[in-house]
């Protein structure tokens, strides 16, 4: 090969790198600049509740609507960017509470709250996200959520020599049933998140007959569940002789 040729070789490769830099710089830009508006929707409907138009949101980002849908396509973009937030911090909460060490019920227990938690962190936010998003990223949502209780259910079922077959549908089960107790939670300022915490596990733990509906021994769904014992129960419930 020449001194020329590898010099244009040498200046081609140069110009490939220095575009590809110029393009990632690009992307970064735009990836900061989506969460910037991402960012100033979210406030906005913190201040002005969950059924705010396209254009309260362009205008709260200091744009006009078709540079926003130039950003995220349209408005059901838009929610799912916000639900992709709600998602990523979901997750990030279990990576903190899903610790080895921990028993079922605490890991249980512990899910439910982080979960009701963030929802009452913003719950207009949380409302905006389920009313607008359409069916098919709502169940995306649920699924990722799913897979990381899966993944904690598979390993404790693993733990004990037990089939780890179920645990999908019951992770699949306490998503359902966490999201839609937290739909109306939201509703009930009356009730405070650990009543509500409390109640779904109780449920969850001992199921109907332990609760009483049953044929099992009644137990009483407003005591305390003991998260420290090797096999917690809730209290038993005294009936007069």
């Amino acid at each position: 090969m020449t001194e020329g040729g590898a010099t244009g070789a040498d200046s081609t490769d140069a110009a490939s790198t220095a575009a590809t830099a110029r393009a990632a710089t690009r992307q970064a830009q735009r990836e900061a600049r989506r969460a910037e508006l991402v960012t100033a929707v979210t406030d906005l409907i913190r201040r002005e509740g969950p059924f705010v138009s396209m254009e309260q949101m362009a205008a709260a980002c200091g744009v006009t609507k078709p540079i926003l849908y130039r950003h995220f396509g349209d408005r059901e973009g838009l929610v799912a960017e916000l639900a992709h937030v709600f998602v990523d911090d979901l997750l990030a909460m279990l990576a903190q509470t899903i610790t080895p060490g921990r028993s079922a019920l605490e890991l249980l227990a512990a899910t439910t709250d982080g979960y009701l938690a963030i929802i009452e962190r913003d719950p207009d936010v949380y409302r905006f996200i389920t009313t607008n998003v359409g069916a098919g990223r709502l169940d995306l949502m649920a699924t990722l959520i799913i897979e990381q209780i899966a993944v904690v259910i598979e390993r404790i079922l693993a733990e004990r020599d037990l089939p780890t077959e179920p645990a999908r549908t019951w992770a699949a089960g306490l998503v359902g049933m966490v999201h839609f107790a937290a739909g109306q939670w939201i509703d009930d300022d009356d009730v405070p998140r650990a009543v509500v915490v409390e109640r779904l596990t109780s449920l969850l733990w001992v199921g109907f007959d332990g609760l009483g509906i049953g044929d099992g021994p009644v137990r009483d769904p407003s005591g305390p569940i003991d998260t420290t014992a090797p096999n917690p129960t809730t209290p038993t419930k005294t009936t007069p002789s």
